[in-house]
């Protein structure tokens, strides 16, 4: 069996908490995922989703960052020919692919 590794990765507070934009990636990104899953599971292909956290000192380097999206090791903007743009590019890529 083949694995799909999906990665996402956002700012999260001391308290375990992320910003609205960064949770409404979260509920697009599983739920394509579960998508993902129901149409590669023919395909014999495992999709699997990791979430990583970015601390304050990550994220005062480089904002862009967070909330960001990797499909099998390559950026989402890079495999959907997306130029980054600020931080709305992204949330807006998932939910177009949770959309199919």
């Amino acid at each position: 069996m083949s694995t799909l590794n999906i990665l996402w990765q956002r700012l999260v507070d001391e308290r375990g908490q992320t910003c609205n934009c960064c949770g409404t990636t979260e509920m697009a990104v599983e739920e394509a995922v579960q998508k993902f899953k129901r149409s590669l599971k023919e395909l014999d292909i495992n999709v699997v989703l990791e979430k990583k956290t970015l601390g304050q000192s990550t994220f005062l380097k480089d904002p862009l960052e967070s909330n960001r999206i990797w499909i099998a090791g390559e950026p989402l903007e890079k495999r959907s020919r997306l130029q980054l743009v600020g931080a709305s590019v992204v949330p807006l890529a998932v939910t177009r692919i949770a959309e199919l």
